[in-house]
């Protein structure tokens, strides 16, 4: 019986270093700090986006088809997006970019849609490169609160949420 007391107290001691030594290299890794997407350049944004794809993780892009056009009046940085990328999905599906779904938007006159989430369109004016969130209540762009000044912009700001 006392053995079995022995071992209890020696398997206890041995659980509560495995996990403060666990804890303790927790700590030493560096957290992926916190970056402001919309604070980022042009370049920073394609930049991440591409890092973001080669590492695999959150997102999937899948090849551009040279059979469907791209709609007339995108932005240029929109153009080379879907011209490189057919579509970005989530890994687990909730956010999507299609060239294939680019159409008029349902929800402001003038704009495009160019992907949408479970809860919101992505959409933009024509010819202008700015991406702006809507969730179906905006009217006007002044009412868009969520934007962000490329699609590259958005992708990275998705993946780090």
């Amino acid at each position: 019986m006392v053995w079995f007391t022995v071992l209890g107290i020696l398997l206890t001691i041995v659980c509560y270093f495995i996990l403060t030594r666990r804890q303790e290299r927790g700590a030493l890794m560096s957290p992926k700090p916190k970056v402001e997407v919309g604070a980022m350049s042009l370049e920073e944004a394609r930049t991440a986006f591409d890092n973001l794809i080669a590492e695999g993780g959150e997102l999937y892009v899948g090849p551009a088809d040279s059979a469907t056009p791209l709609p007339e009046g995108l932005g240029p940085i929109t153009r080379e997006f879907f011209s490189r990328y057919g579509t970005l999905k989530t890994r687990l599906g909730g956010f999507e970019l299609s060239a294939a779904g680019i159409r008029a938007s349902e929800y402001i006159h003038g704009f495009v849609s160019i992907g949408h989430s479970e809860d919101w369109d992505v959409v933009q004016r024509l010819g202008n490169d700015e991406v702006f969130v809507v969730e179906g209540s905006e009217t006007q762009e002044a009412e868009m609160e969520t934007r962000f000044p490329s699609i590259y912009h958005l992708a990275v700001d998705e993946a780090m949420t």
